[in-house]
């Protein structure tokens, strides 16, 4: 447990914060958090509403809104930059969202992977 906590930075667009904490220890803890709730109720109401496709010709569509906390999760968890262009980065990306686990981050429910 932390015996004292430090606001490092806060960005209001992202919701995100980082904290730094003093462990018991004297060690150093670093946490980053996101209040996620909205994105989740966007990507709700877009599964069960909403219309994805992003270009008139059908060609382009969103098919998840990722929190960018996860960003540096998914770079520990996973190995992988949901940013990457790369086409083998992006398979990974879509199993991962396949997954039951982060399902609710997508706005669709066909499979991607």
């Amino acid at each position: 447990m932390p015996r004292h906590s430090a606001y490092v930075s806060h960005d209001p667009d992202a919701n995100i914060s980082k904290i730094f904490h003093r462990l018991h220890d004297g060690d150093w803890a670093y946490e980053t958090q996101q209040d996620c709730t909205f994105i989740a109720e966007v990507n709700d109401y877009l599964r069960k509403h909403g219309n994805t496709w992003v270009s008139k010709e059908k060609d382009l569509r969103l098919d998840a809104h990722i929190p960018l906390i996860y960003r540096e999760k998914w770079l520990k968890q996973f190995g992988v930059d949901f940013l990457d262009p790369d086409p083998d980065v992006q398979r990974k990306v879509d199993e991962i969202l396949d997954s039951a686990e982060y399902r609710w981050m997508r706005t669709n429910t066909f499979r991607l992977a």
